[in-house]
């Protein structure tokens, strides 16, 4: 048993009988474990607190065993106990919390398209609305990725030069599903998300290998017409976006750029050494946007794996030519295992003013991992709090996931690269199934607010997880005990 000694109001512990207007978990056991059932008549949900009375403690629990967001109240105490006890340190502040979130790839938002009207909202209120997970972030692909049907840029003409960009035009996949379902997840939130444009590769012409997949860079160096025609590029999608109602918090230099060093890499990429991003920032990409008013959009390096860090991040913010066009570092979790999380912790001394964001997530793709769907896997949900719990102690300030929904294989995948997702849809029975994955994701975004602040937790955490934040007068802790069923 783990009890909590409070200063502040609220705690939003890990893993609680129905309150009036929430709908429980309509659940279903698979392979793997339960997963929750939706259709378009019914959904479960859980109300968003609006009140904590002075003296009470709200408890949200999500259990191996089924329960989902269960919610109770509990009575604080100040009598002494044996049992162990956390201090909540409000008086030790760390970073900001930007929020949570997953990506609007062309798979996730053709697969919402494409089921009935009522279940289409079902999906999207489960991770927009007060009663869903109340994602406040997103990430939205600059044209295709391996999570498309095919492959395809904006500019493509025919793998022949087009400097002035007169043929770049925004895909089907933008118009028919990116940019609706966007505009669909804004108006259920609360207010517009904070979304962050990623591209995966130029156009075979700008590139090295004329290819969008393969080991390839763009060509030339810095400061020329294929550098600056890709910076042109960027802006291009902003404005595509923005005459269609559609603005951005953020956006990445390039998705993974070590894939475009790799030799035979499978799906679209474009390689950049750190030196050469670092470059390319700060003759081209940094001074373009700004020209075109877009300074105020967060410019963000790496979005690659960990294991680069800090050397990536000391590279580039060393150079203050580049340093200020830049805002953010986005991280990946695929190796993880390579390196402890303290590196995050190390490059946040190097550099404080320069926010570290998780930027990619999933499960069923690693090498040592079952790849694609498995319904119901408690173990995939542990994964991710575990990740996001460690990210926010070690000063990142938010998590994106990747693929909202995917289908019962893990697609559509070009490339067949198939993966989890925290909703798998089923389109055959128009249904969808709420993975673990989801729930564990929620008791995050649903509960810690943009602009919560990280704060102390004292005591003895040995065989759990924990990190706290407050928020407006009030605290909020999220526990994961991956060795106890409840608390």
């Amino acid at each position: 048993m783990i009890w909590l000694k409070f200063n502040w109001l609220l705690a939003s512990l890990f893993m609680v009988a129905v309150v009036s207007g929430s709908k429980p978990c309509w659940k279903k056991m698979m392979k793997n474990g339960v997963v929750c059932v939706c259709n378009s008549s019914y959904c479960d949900s859980s109300d968003p607190i609006d009140k904590v009375d002075n003296g009470k403690v709200i408890v949200i629990q999500s259990t191996s065993s089924g329960d989902r967001l269960v919610r109770k109240t509990v009575s604080t105490s100040n009598k002494p106990s044996n049992k162990k006890i956390l201090t909540f340190r409000p008086d030790l502040k760390y970073q900001k919390i930007a929020g949570f979130g997953g990506a609007f790839t062309d798979s996730a938002t053709m697969l919402i398209n494409n089921v009935s009207a009522r279940l289409r909202m079902q999906i999207m209120r489960s991770y927009y609305a007060k009663d869903g997970s109340r994602y406040t972030m997103g990430r939205v692909p600059i044209a295709s990725t391996d999570f498309s049907t095919h492959r395809y840029t904006y500019d493509d003409n025919n793998n022949k030069p087009d400097f002035d960009l007169k043929n770049f035009s925004l895909a089907m996949e933008d118009l028919h599903y990116k940019i609706p379902i966007i505009k669909l997840a804004n108006k259920i939130a609360d207010k517009p998300l904070k979304l962050v444009a990623t591209p995966w590769t130029a156009p075979a012409w700008m590139k090295t290998n004329n290819k969008l997949i393969g080991m390839g860079s763009l060509k030339g160096q810095a400061g020329d017409n294929y550098h600056t025609t890709w910076a042109n590029y960027f802006v291009k999608f902003l404005d595509s976006y923005s005459k269609r109602g559609i603005t951005f918090w953020g956006i990445t230099a390039q998705n993974e750029p070590t894939d475009g060093n790799t030799p035979n890499f499978s799906f679209q990429c474009m390689g950049f050494k750190p030196d050469a991003e670092r470059d390319f920032i700060k003759k081209d990409l940094g001074p373009t946007l700004a020209k075109h008013n877009y300074s105020h959009v967060n410019l963000i390096i790496l979005d690659d794996n960990r294991p680069l860090l800090p050397e990536w991040a000391i590279k580039i913010l060393k150079d203050k030519d580049a340093r200020k066009y830049v805002k953010g570092i986005g991280i990946h979790w695929y190796l993880d295992v390579l390196v402890p999380v303290t590196v995050l912790n190390v490059t946040h001394y190097l550099f404080p003013d320069v926010f570290i964001l998780a930027t990619e997530a999933c499960t069923g793709t690693s090498l040592f991992d079952t790849p694609g769907p498995l319904l119901g896997s408690w173990a995939r949900g542990v994964r991710y709090s575990t990740s996001i719990i460690d990210d926010l102690n070690n000063f990142v300030v938010g998590w994106l996931d990747w693929n909202l929904v995917l289908d019962l294989k893990g697609g559509p995948n070009w490339v067949k690269n198939f993966a989890d997702s925290p909703i798998i849809i089923d389109s055959k029975q128009d249904v969808i199934y709420k993975q673990p994955m989801f729930y564990h994701l929620a008791h995050f975004s649903k509960y810690i607010n943009p602009g919560s602040v990280r704060v102390g937790i004292k005591g003895d955490t040995n065989n759990t997880k924990i990190v706290g934040v407050i928020d407006s007068g009030r605290g909020v802790v999220v526990i994961l005990n991956p060795y106890v069923k409840n608390f």
